[in-house]
């Protein structure tokens, strides 16, 4: 993807120098009319094209850009990548400022929508891929207190990919429901991954009745208004984590703030991608051949949740 933000960047660079990049032309074709062999011009008659495909470009390529940061928000990442899909690549959306599209354009938008299809929105529609899917991202939609209401957002988009595939309305709206479904499925699970890392002599609840509560809270929680705490302003002032730690500390929910916090350690920006791989390969060799993958899960885990977990404050592990 870093290619794709040098062409971005390459465009708006060309087109911020178009005057004088065609005066350039226009001057040296002056200069070579008595070699009767004067320089093509290999951009000439393509500015439109290129201020159209740029517009097209540039709110993916502001999306992109802020998937990458350190510190980036999956909720807010996968937001914008569903109003991508929904108001910047469906065909019957206009480009800001232009009525219609060249035949470049259009079909560099056609093709994007199908890159994104192919690689992400295919779960929705594709039978094999729904079903091997575990929808992590959509449970921590489904978890998030701003994004809770997926109305405009997911459901948009699993019901505009569907039909856009081939599927008929009904089945549209059905696979909008199983989507639904299973985060809620999966999310009444997630006390398992817990007892993954317990210890072995820790009494485990009954995963039958665990399950009960986890659906019971996340039926509360689908109808529960109470919100984030704001300023005067009304920019949020607690983080997902510190809002789900004020609903434990409440007593209104126990099950829920412990998959929360398994969730929000999945990255999403490269940076913590990286990082958090770097640090795993950092380990013994025999340290990560015994615990496998669960290393790599626990390094993610430890990493992303600096506001639940203080590496400072642990006692060094003790060599030999």
């Amino acid at each position: 993807m870093s290619r794709f933000l040098s062409v971005t960047n390459a465009m708006k660079r060309v087109l911020d120098k178009w005057p004088a990049i065609a005066a350039w032309y226009e001057e040296r074709g002056r200069q070579a009319l008595r070699d009767r062999n004067p320089p093509d011009f290999p951009l000439e008659n393509r500015q439109t094209d290129l201020i159209q495909v740029l517009s097209i470009l540039t709110p993916v390529a502001d999306k992109k850009f802020k998937s990458q940061a350190e510190r980036a928000e999956q909720v807010e990442v996968l937001m914008a990548l569903y109003m991508t899909r929904i108001d910047d690549l469906a065909p019957d959306q206009p480009i800001p400022h232009y009525l219609s599209l060249t035949p470049l354009a259009s079909k560099t938008r056609d093709l994007l929508r199908d890159a994104l299809d192919e690689h992400f929105f295919s779960r929705y529609y594709e039978n094999t891929k729904f079903a091997a899917c575990d929808f992590v991202l959509e449970m921590m939609l489904k978890l998030h207190p701003i994004y809770k209401d997926t109305q405009e957002s997911l459901n948009r988009a699993v019901v505009m990919c569907c039909r856009q595939h081939g599927k008929p309305s009904k089945e549209a709206v059905d696979r909008l429901k199983d989507v639904t479904d299973k985060p809620n499925y999966s999310s009444a699970s997630l006390s398992r991954l817990e007892a993954r890392f317990a210890p072995h002599l820790a009494k485990l609840v009954p995963t039958s009745r665990v399950d009960r509560r986890s659906e019971d809270e996340l039926d509360r929680w689908m109808d529960d208004p109470i919100g984030v705490l704001r300023n005067d302003h009304m920019t949020p002032m607690e983080s997902v984590l510190q809002y789900w730690q004020r609903l434990e500390q409440s007593g209104e929910y126990r099950i829920i703030p412990t998959a929360v916090r398994v969730l929000f350690s999945t990255p999403t920006s490269s940076y913590q991608i990286e990082h958090d791989f770097s640090v795993s390969g950092e380990m013994a060799s025999p340290q990560r051949s015994s615990l496998a993958g669960d290393s790599t899960d626990m390094c993610i885990f430890l990493n992303r949740n600096t506001e639940f977990v203080n590496l400072l404050q642990c006692e060094e592990i003790p060599r030999g």
